[in-house]
């Protein structure tokens, strides 16, 4: 029995601390998926913000800059600002106005902008698709909250600020 008792605690212990350390990898394990998990949370600090020279505002939603010297027309991601200088003029609303010239009146001593991308940097118009920053401040955001625009998820959601634009009042 002595002889039995001796390889039986043995398998004991080797079985406790196996177990042991079965928990703590399952343990890093969760801590990795959480970290993966809120990588979609964190990568906006991570992504580059690129700086351009602020030319003029067209509308509510797209401004003309001068980027990596070439004049671009901007598209603002996920938000869609009512017309005010379509060719169709039927088409101009004075909600369209109203936003055109708030935000012409917030730009109006911005030199400098910065221009956040996410995968697609173009849509089908050749216009640049960005945040728009000034300084710590996006427009697109400042859209939304001002009540010039709703979250726009038509062409797909945020990846960069989906929780941001969900949590402002006109989503």
């Amino acid at each position: 029995m002595k002889n039995l008792l001796a390889p039986l605690l043995l398998l004991l212990i080797i079985i406790t601390t196996s177990c042991t350390k079965e928990s703590d990898r399952l343990k890093e394990n969760a801590k990795l998926d959480a970290l993966i998990t809120n990588y979609s949370k964190c990568d906006q600090f991570l992504n580059t913000k690129e700086p351009a020279e602020l030319i003029r505002v067209v509308d509510g939603d797209t401004i003309i800059v001068l980027y990596k010297g070439k004049k671009e027309r901007v598209r603002l991601l996920c938000v869609d600002t009512a017309e005010s200088v379509h060719p169709k003029k039927d088409r101009n609303t004075d909600k369209g106005r109203a936003t055109s010239k708030a935000v012409k009146e917030k730009l109006k001593l911005v030199k400098k902008v910065l221009l956040e991308f996410e995968d697609k940097r173009r849509d089908k118009y050749k216009r640049l698709l960005a945040y728009v920053w000034i300084g710590d401040e996006m427009l697109n955001l400042w859209l939304i909250k001002n009540g010039h625009s709703v979250y726009v998820t038509k062409w797909g959601k945020s990846v960069n600020y989906h929780g941001r634009f969900k949590r402002s009042k006109e989503y």
